[in-house]
């Protein structure tokens, strides 16, 4: 019973994030898969958190060397990406949208 061997696909992840009007949006791109995952949050997202303090949360583990925030592939095509910042601090899920080359890596 052979097992075939899992091909381990190391990804090339950027996460980034931005405020605007009581709106976060983050979005993370995988450069080896050339997926985009993005959505915007509102302040009813986070319970009891201030998106500005989540934003800020996100920049600290994104700018972190090394980083602090972890991707987690979906198992599933076309299923959500699983972020979790600084050990579940701030954890969430962005579904996928289409690919912008432009990304700037």
């Amino acid at each position: 019973n052979m097992a075939a061997p899992v091909h381990k696909v190391t990804h090339q992840y950027k996460l980034s994030a931005k405020v605007e009007a009581d709106v976060l949006t983050v979005w993370c791109s995988d450069k080896k898969t050339e997926k985009r995952w993005e959505t915007n949050f509102n302040k009813q997202s986070f319970p009891g958190k201030d998106l500005k303090d989540v934003f800020e949360k996100i920049k600290a583990a994104v700018s972190a060397k090394p980083a602090q925030w972890t991707a987690t592939y979906p198992q599933e095509e076309k299923g959500n990406l699983y972020i979790d910042i600084n050990d579940g601090t701030v954890e969430f899920e962005l579904p996928e949208v289409k690919w912008d080359p432009e990304d700037i890596f």
